[in-house]
């Protein structure tokens, strides 16, 4: 349903062509922890245990879509508090539906496994332990689900945050999943490894089934007016010398070409998010389609912008800085206009909307599966 050869969005390059500084990002998670994921105050998770009358078991907060609705509202909450901080812009997470195995333990539609740690007076974080799959059966009883309603539900969920943003903020859509990710976070990477040699029609399953679902996402996120969005691939996939890249093209290179397709064929942006050295050091982001990389970690500007000036023309490049300062050097130097800065996540305060507009963060109840097939 989209034009081809449509020009890239320009709401994007107007933020690199019109400042004197680069704009800044604020990201769904810090690149130099990827399988973490923060949400909005702990106390709200404490609180879907406490019943009117008992304690509420795991099972009952599942059956009720508590979590769900908890993490959905604070995806949608981001985006004011990014706008008030004064961010050019605010990525937001699509909330996957999550269930609760025990108090503190949760699982994705992809069979990964996270610990929850709930900080007083702080972050709720979300820490990839693990697969839940052992063998190809327990990936065919857990994941493997055709999605409902995928792209609707898609665009329902970035119609309301670009409602929050009023113009006042770019929103930009990510999955917190790849299509690797899908393998070796459900299992463990050592035997996702050995699959793609000795299961590779099994793999190509795995990748079909999500790249289904990553191109309804990415479809219904255009068709909300979203014009930027984040393909996820976690860096703990990419160990360093592995060449891991090099080895999925023959996998998941014409999927990926497929989902770049869909977002810039309808005018937008589309960034590999991945923190792993061969994002940097090979031509594989170019190949498959992408408009850009990032957020990726540096050591401080200087890192950076010797980075940004190797890179392709083609491409922007998102950087995230260990160094909190930018320094007098970089107020003195030239940056080459494909730099966006991506700032580090920190505990994300209780939104400051209008009340009104605060209780509509997520209008429609959140039943497991609604959201995203469920596991």
């Amino acid at each position: 349903m989209y034009g081809r050869n449509m020009p890239a969005a320009q709401s994007f390059r107007n933020l690199l062509d019109s400042r004197d500084e680069p704009p800044t990002l604020s990201p769904v998670a810090d690149a130099s922890k990827p399988g973490t994921l923060i949400f909005d105050s702990a106390d709200e998770y404490r609180n879907l245990f406490l019943g009117p009358l008992v304690k509420r078991s795991p099972g009952r907060v599942n059956r009720k879509g508590l979590l769900d609705g908890l993490i959905a509202r604070a995806c949608l909450a981001k985006v004011v508090l990014d706008a008030e901080q004064g961010h050019d812009v605010s990525v937001i997470l699509y909330p996957l539906s999550r269930r609760l195995a025990a108090w503190d333990l949760v699982t994705d539609p992809a069979g990964r496994v996270y610990e929850v740690r709930a900080l007083d007076q702080g972050p709720l974080e979300l820490n990839y332990q693990g697969g839940a799959c052992r063998t190809l059966h327990d990936w065919a009883q857990q994941v493997l689900q055709h999605p409902r309603s995928v792209r609707h539900r898609v665009r329902h969920f970035y119609k309301k945050a670009l409602e929050l943003a009023d113009h006042e903020i770019e929103v930009a859509g990510t999955v917190d999943l790849g299509l690797w990710d899908a393998l070796w976070m459900s299992f463990d990477l050592a035997r996702a490894d050995d699959m793609l040699d000795e299961k590779p029609e099994f793999v190509q399953e795995v990748f079909v089934n999500w790249k289904n679902f990553l191109a309804a996402a990415f479809s219904g996120m255009m068709e909300a007016g979203v014009r930027t969005v984040f393909y996820r691939e976690h860096s703990a996939g990419f160990p360093p010398g592995r060449e891991m890249m090099s080895r999925l093209d023959g996998f998941i290179g014409d999927h990926l070409r497929e989902l770049t397709m869909i977002v810039r064929d309808a005018g937008g942006n589309i960034f590999l998010d991945s923190n792993a050295d061969e994002t940097l050091e090979t031509d594989y982001p170019l190949q498959w389609g992408f408009s850009g990389i990032g957020p990726m970690l540096f050591r401080d500007w200087d890192d950076l912008r010797a980075a940004a000036i190797g890179l392709s023309e083609d491409l922007v490049i998102v950087g995230m800085l260990k160094t909190s300062s930018l320094g007098e050097r970089f107020r003195s130097t030239v940056f080459p206009r494909r730099i966006v800065l991506a700032t580090r996540p920190r505990a994300l305060r209780r939104s400051r909307a209008p009340e009104a507009q605060a209780q509509d963060l997520y209008p429609f109840p959140a039943r497991p599966g609604d959201l995203c097939p469920s596991a």
